[in-house]
């Protein structure tokens, strides 16, 4: 009785667990405002085409993304983004229609809400 309780919950735990995708997630980008200016941990990726998910974290307490926080100078540019965990996080996805460096800048919003002009490196997403 032991045995077959342990494998029907064992059983349950398998198919609860989420579905693995087949899209490639490169480790995220830290986000930090340090001395009114924005620090990335990496200022730009090259991406392989299996590469397709790109998040960033916020590391500085009282900032937030929002849907709208990564802006690709290239309005082709093949992504689709939202933000995500109340904020903190913000994902970015590749449709794989295109290929070749996309440069972006980040908007965040202060601890009222409201949008925050910080200086920024150069920063971009290169995709093979």
């Amino acid at each position: 009785m032991k045995t077959t309780l342990l494998a029907a919950l064992l059983l349950g735990a398998h198919l609860a667990a989420p579905a693995q995708t087949t899209r490639s997630i490169i480790p995220p980008i830290t986000v930090e405002v340090v001395d009114g200016s924005l620090r990335l941990s990496s200022e730009g990726y090259q991406l392989a085409a299996s590469q397709t998910v790109v998040t960033w974290r916020l590391a500085t307490p009282g900032w937030r993304f929002s849907s709208t926080s990564i802006r690709f100078s290239d309005s082709s540019a093949p992504f689709e983004c939202s933000a995500y965990a109340e904020g903190q996080a913000m994902r970015c996805v590749s449709n794989g229609s295109a290929s070749g460096r996309f440069d972006y800048t980040i908007a965040l919003r202060d601890e009222s809400g409201r949008p925050a002009a910080l200086p920024q490196p150069n920063i971009y997403i290169s995709l093979d």
